[in-house]
């Protein structure tokens, strides 16, 4: 049997998850049910990370995936904060500028 891909958007996404549960029956016999392929996946996953090199090139992808979270967040922020000012300028633009030091509004403005 080859590969089975998922696609929930399709129609035939039912009968593509029970045929792949029956080849994962086929492969790993009665036994077989997800709670049971995540518990398999984990122990093989821990006797992988006694390995040195493979522990080590496993937290430089973790940290890796980390930073580029950092990144994307940092740049939906900055998306949405220009969003904002080329939508509002004068209140927010005149706001941030206020909040700077140095420029604090006077006891009229207020």
């Amino acid at each position: 049997m080859g590969l089975i891909r998922f696609r929930p958007e399709e129609p035939e996404s039912e009968d593509r998850m029970r045929r792949a549960h029956e080849y994962a029956t086929q492969l790993l016999g009665e036994e077989y049910s997800p709670a049971h392929a995540m518990n398999e996946g984990a122990a093989m996953l821990r006797k992988v990370l006694d390995i040195p090199l493979a522990k080590a090139g496993y937290d430089a992808l973790v940290r890796s995936c980390v930073a580029s979270a950092w990144a994307i967040l940092e740049s939906v922020a900055r998306d949405a904060w220009i969003d904002a000012l080329n939508s509002r300028p004068n209140p927010l633009g005149q706001r941030a500028i206020g909040l700077l030091p140095g420029n604090a509004p006077a006891e009229d403005e207020i």
